[in-house]
C-alpha cells in the first residue's frame, strides 16, 4: 500500500477518509489510524493555509499593479493639464468685434478636469478631503451621543444588558380595562 500517495491526496484535496478507503481498497479503520498517526488533518490544514496565503499574495500583487497603473495615468493627466494651463493663450477666443477675450467655457472645462483629477488622486492615495474628514468626525460625535444616551447611568458599553419593565397586573380585570383593582364588578 502506497500510504504516501494516499496521504498526499488527502492533504491536497477535499476527499474524505471514507472515499480514500473505497478508492484504494483499504479498510476505513486502517486508513483512519494511519491518518491520525501521521497527523494528516493537521498537514491538510497547514497546506490549505499555505494555499490561501499564496492566493492572497497574488491578489495583493495584482491589485498593487493595477493601482500603480492608475497612479501612472493620473500623473500623466496631471502633466498634460499643467502644460495646458501654462499656455493661457489657448483660453482666448476671437470675438465678433475682432478682439480676443477669455473663453470661460474652456477655463471652466480645465477647472473641472483639475477637480476630477484631484478627486482621483485623493482616492488613489487614500487621502480624505476636509469635507470627508468633517463628515467622519460628525458621525463619530453622533455615535458617541447615541452611546451615552443608550447607557445613561449604567456605564455598560457591552451589546447586551438588562431592561427593567414595570410590573404588570395579571388579573382579568386589569386586562379588561374595568379599572377595578379588586377584580369585582362595579
Amino acid at each position: 500500500m502506497n500510504w504516501d500517495e494516499i496521504k498526499l491526496e488527502y492533504v491536497t484535496s477535499d476527499v474524505s477518509y471514507r472515499d480514500l478507503a473505497d478508492k484504494y481498497k483499504v479498510s476505513f479503520s486502517s486508513l483512519s489510524k494511519m491518518g491520525v498517526k501521521g497527523k494528516w488533518a493537521k498537514e491538510r490544514k497547514k497546506h490549505r493555509k499555505k494555499v490561501v496565503t499564496k492566493a492572497e499574495q497574488k491578489i495583493v500583487v495584482k491589485k498593487a499593479k493595477e493601482l500603480a497603473k492608475e497612479i501612472e495615468i493620473a500623473e500623466a493627466i496631471s502633466d498634460i493639464l499643467q502644460v495646458a494651463v501654462s499656455h493661457p493663450e489657448q483660453f482666448l477666443a476671437l470675438c465678433d468685434d475682432g478682439k480676443e477675450r477669455y473663453n470661460f467655457g474652456r477655463i471652466n472645462d480645465a477647472l473641472d478636469a483639475l477637480s476630477k483629477l484631484e478627486r482621483s488622486k485623493r482616492s488613489l492615495y487614500g487621502i480624505l478631503s476636509e469635507k470627508e474628514k468633517s463628515g467622519i468626525e460628525l458621525a463619530r460625535e453622533r455615535l458617541d451621543i447615541a452611546k451615552s444616551r443608550a447607557f445613561v447611568g449604567g456605564g455598560d458599553t457591552s451589546e447586551t444588558g438588562v431592561v427593567l419593565l414595570p410590573v404588570v397586573d395579571e388579573e382579568p380585570s386589569a386586562v379588561s380595562g374595568s379599572g377595578d383593582s379588586e377584580g369585582g364588578a362595579g
